[in-house]
């Protein structure tokens, strides 16, 4: 039973891993519309682990970017960022982007780290207690 469970895992692994080169494959001949429904059954399969729908995400996004549709584009991104907190993955999906035409700064921080501290600071002199706990969200 044990071994049987190993092969079916193994197969649907597969599986999921052929749609994924599909999908790429298809992104490197301009087939945009294939590659999002080849990356779209990956990302909705159960049996996808949750790094190779990352992955799958990240280049569904690019392909609905070549297709010009930034709102979808947008909302694959903002799902990866918020589902990933390590910074050399994030960096990762930013430099993926770039490389594909997109634009990271929606995903940017609006102000710096130093206008950010200075906002606080003023808020808490100033004793606004609920603007200054907002600035630490």
């Amino acid at each position: 039973m044990g071994a049987m469970t190993a092969k079916t895992g193994l197969s649907v692994l597969v599986m999921l891993l052929g749609w994924f080169q599909d999908g790429l494959a298809k992104l490197d001949h301009k087939d945009y519309q294939g590659a999002v429904l080849a990356f779209s059954t990956v990302i909705s399969h159960p049996e996808a682990g949750p790094d190779l729908r990352r992955r799958a995400l990240v280049f569904r996004a690019i392909a609905h970017l070549k297709k010009g549709e930034r709102d979808k584009t947008m909302r694959d991104l903002a799902q990866v960022m918020g589902e990933v907190e390590e910074p050399e993955v994030r960096q990762r999906v930013f430099a993926t982007l770039a490389k594909h035409g997109g634009d990271v700064k929606p995903f940017l921080p609006r102000e710096t780290p130093k206008a950010a501290f200075e906002r606080a600071r003023k808020r808490g002199l100033a004793k606004d207690m609920p603007g200054f706990r907002k600035c630490l969200v």
